[in-house]
């Protein structure tokens, strides 16, 4: 019933349409525009104000080249980097190793490493631009998170070995069981 009522609404609506009828209005011919003799200002150019790039900025597109090294690259770029931490040291640099360091994802006693390098720039006396300091609270958060996750998952993995060890001992002990009923059940068969 509801899909007749539309119907018919559609085509009523349809015919009022057909039977509405514009006329244009005869118009006069637009009056030329007038000639303007005085010359006109140009729109300003755009003017795109640069600004050289911050250390952050620099660390960043460091990091992103970094990772997209293949292993061994990676493992030469955190040599190099780490010879020349050693040689002249300094906050930038050390913020590179910190973060070739992580391109690289060692092992977790590398991690170690790499926070006792974030809390030493943490506690630099050396001007830190924002942008850096940020980016070492973010990496000595994001890694003392993943170190803790790391703790977590060798409890959970020696938990599970630990279960691993009772689950074969009772199966043992089970077997042993079925074995010890077999062999009763065959001695109190009748011959």
């Amino acid at each position: 019933m509801n899909t007749s009522y539309r119907a018919l609404a559609a085509l009523s609506i349809g015919l009022l349409a057909g039977c509405y009828t514009v006329t244009p209005m005869p118009q006069e011919a637009p009056a030329p525009a007038p000639v303007n003799t005085t010359p006109q200002a140009q729109p300003p150019e755009r003017i795109i104000e640069t600004r050289p790039p911050s250390d952050a900025d620099l660390l960043l597109e460091y990091y992103a080249s970094t990772v997209a090294l293949t292993r061994e690259q990676q493992v030469r770029e955190l040599e190099r980097i780490r010879r020349q931490y050693e040689t002249s040291g300094g906050n930038y640099t050390r913020m590179q190793l910190i973060l070739a360091r992580v391109a690289a994802n060692g092992e977790p006693k590398e991690h170690e490493k790499t926070l006792e390098l974030l809390q030493l720039q943490m506690s630099s006396k050396d001007d830190i631009s924002p942008g850096s300091r940020a980016l070492t609270l973010m990496l000595r958060q994001l890694l003392g998170d993943n170190r803790q996750l790391e703790g977590n998952f060798e409890a959970q993995r020696e938990k599970l070995k630990d279960e691993t060890k009772k689950s074969e001992a009772l199966r043992q002990k089970l077997e042993a069981l079925v074995e010890a009923e077999r062999k009763l059940q065959e001695r109190n068969r009748p011959k």
